[in-house]
């Protein structure tokens, strides 16, 4: 699947000349990444690379970490905005300048030419486009640090590979020890361009690196919400470079109550919030790590969660595309003998407009078989919305169920940082081919959540396209409904909240201030919300 190029107002700015080319690697703006992560990622890299530099000069990365450095590697192309701000800033340099650290610059455009570093700034494509010349910095001083341009076969890259994400610049932190961890745009490394700033981050990398004589560092990796009565996984994440004696866990309530080893499966029985615990020892102490999971059941009006924490931001601005969204519900967690209720979608404030619902079952890497579809307007903000799934929609247990948003012409929703269910952030550029969010550097959650019933919803017809006359609009009290068979019309005011519901085609909105409104109608033809104005 072709990259989806997510590129902020600097980026845009800083790269004009070369907007005219599909870029092949992705380019990212400081802003956009800052502040995502507070703890590193330590792992291990691949085979240290030897290359010369563009003087002709060996660089042996092995030999620099065995004679006990660190080494801060850059991993940018010439053609990036955000590359150029990162090189012109003075933070390699102040980083080059530590006791124990080394910079190394690589080009990792695979296209590019070693004259492209020199200089000067222009060119329209591949073959010609730099920034300017990155041999000088800011102020016209030859850089002191090695630079090298990356061959064909990106060996200096395959390096950190494991971390890199196709986006430029990448900025990796690599200790004596052999473990690296992704410092660009984090608040452990660099979330500004000011070098005193940047340096006091990466001393505090140099002093907690993993090393040998210190305890483990740790983590849980496992879902946060799980269905009653199923059997869920946990896995250790830890580094420890001296040899681990002992893993074990608790589990609150669980069974088994205990386990040993890195990889684990408890099942609870009961609804309710639980604490798993996780220590991890070798011969210099232990780490204990806490994670709280939610068992919930699925009992018709209970939603499969996809959400959590506070929304964030928004991953992107990709106006007047066909963009696709969704969660994945494996099979294992749908019960037996239910229908599709309604969906609600969280919709942040930028983004009300249309929205089209497609439920599908079956896949797990892309839905396949379509039963159901729905476009409708939500256009209250910074609120869940629901959509009420009309008709018979039976959900089959022994197949997973998809719920996925189109848009034509808004960007991605709201996100949640810190997630850890690999089935709720599916995202696609046309509806068939799909990848994940994190694919795309981003830790997220769509806020979707789906809600079951243990009968249809009778008398509504499976409608796309619904559209309700009302009337007159603005008004001073009575309004109109075009439709037939209205089972229910919603009186919603801009703070989300319903303040009055009918089952009539003439309402009465007399009593009610003077404002905006949201007319929510449930009829034989559908549902559809419209804004009404109360003078």
């Amino acid at each position: 699947m072709k990259r989806i190029v997510f590129v902020l107002l600097a980026v845009l700015m800083s790269s004009l000349a070369f907007a005219q080319f599909d870029m092949q690697t992705r380019c990212r703006d400081l802003a956009a990444a800052k502040g995502l992560n507070t703890t590193p990622t330590w792992v291990p890299i691949a085979t240290p690379f030897v290359a010369n530099d563009i003087n002709g000069n060996e660089v042996d990365l092995g030999a620099i970490l065995a004679s006990g450095k660190c080494v801060v590697i850059d991993y940018s192309c010439t053609w990036c905005g955000p590359c150029w701000t990162l090189h012109t800033s003075g933070v390699l340099e102040a980083i080059n300048e530590m006791e124990d650290v080394q910079v190394i610059w690589v080009e990792v455009e695979s296209s590019n030419t070693t004259a492209q570093i020199y200089g000067p700034a222009g060119g329209s494509t591949y073959a010609d486009a730099t920034q300017g010349n990155w041999t000088l910095d800011a102020n016209g001083n030859p850089i002191t640090y090695p630079i090298i341009d990356d061959d064909a076969n990106r060996t200096c890259l395959s390096t950190c590979m494991s971390l890199y994400e196709g986006s430029v610049p990448s900025v990796y932190f690599i200790s004596p020890t052999g473990y690296f961890c992704d410092i660009y745009g984090v608040d452990y490394g660099i979330y500004s361009f000011d070098p005193n700033a940047v340096v006091a981050n990466i001393q505090q990398l140099v002093n907690s690196y993993p090393r040998s004589g210190v305890a483990p560092a740790a983590s849980i990796n496992a879902a946060n919400s799980i269905l009653v009565g199923t059997a869920a996984d946990f896995t250790a994440q830890y580094i420890s470079v001296d040899p681990v004696s002992s893993i074990s866990w608790t589990f609150q309530n669980g069974t088994p109550a205990t386990a040993t080893g890195a990889n684990a499966t408890c099942t609870w029985n009961t609804p309710g919030t639980y604490t798993v615990t996780l220590e991890v020892t070798n011969d210099n102490g232990t780490a204990t790590v806490t994670k709280n999971v939610e068992v919930f059941e699925m009992d018709g009006m209970n939603p499969t969660y996809y959400t959590g924490g506070e929304p964030e931001s928004s991953i992107g601005t990709q106006s007047a595309r066909p963009l696709w969204w969704g969660i994945m519900i494996p099979a294992n967690v749908l019960p037996a003998g239910k229908y599709m209720q309604s969906v609600e979608l969280y919709v942040g404030s930028s983004y009300s407009g249309n929205y089209t619902l497609k439920l599908y079952q079956g896949g797990t890497t892309a839905p396949q078989s379509s039963i159901y579809s729905r476009e409708q307007s939500l256009t209250v903000r910074d609120a869940f919305q629901t959509i009420n799934v009309s008709g018979s929609v039976a959900v089959d247990n022994t197949k997973s169920l998809w719920i996925v948003f189109n848009t034509q012409n808004l960007s991605y929703p709201i996100f949640y940082v810190e997630n850890t269910d690999p089935n709720s952030d599916f995202l696609s550029l046309d509806g068939s081919t799909w990848e994940h969010a994190a694919d795309e550097g981003f830790n997220s959650t769509w806020m979707i959540k789906g809600h079951l019933a243990d009968s249809p919803n009778a008398g509504i017809n499976n409608v796309e396209n619904v559209t309700i006359n009302m009337y007159p609009n603005p008004t001073t009290g009575i309004l109109n409904i075009n439709a037939e068979n209205v089972k229910e019309v919603a009186v919603i005011d801009v703070d989300g909240k319903v303040v009055m519901t009918e089952n009539s085609n003439v309402i009465d909105m007399t009593n009610l201030n003077n404002g905006v409104y949201f007319v929510r109608v449930m009829s034989a033809e559908g549902i559809t919300i419209s804004k009404i104005v109360k003078k």
